[in-house]
């Protein structure tokens, strides 16, 4: 059974990931991270293809906003994942050609 403390730390993981937007999605060319509502200082940004492969990353990045030339991945789902030091947010995004 989860307590209810346990059920807490997980309110501010749900508003976090709100806070990421991701576009578009599905994506062919460029893949747009805007990172203006999140109140973190720095994040680690990393991107798997479906397999688990690391396909993308960057570290300590600190803008508000980060474009990814996905023109030459495969179509396929990717996992994008963001850490702030603390928590762990993951989101999925398609690439379409």
């Amino acid at each position: 059974p989860v307590s209810a403390g346990e059920e807490f730390t997980d309110l501010p993981n749900l508003r976090k990931a709100e806070e990421i937007s991701i576009y578009p999605n599905p994506a062919s060319k460029v893949l747009t991270i805007d990172l203006s509502e999140l109140s973190a200082e720095e994040v680690d940004i990393y991107m798997y293809d479906a397999a688990g492969a690391p396909v993308f990353n960057r570290e300590a990045y600190k803008e508000k906003t980060l474009r990814v030339d996905v023109s030459n991945y495969t179509s396929g789902l990717y996992i994008v994942q963001f850490y702030d030091g603390t928590n762990v947010i993951r989101k999925k995004v398609m690439v379409k050609k």
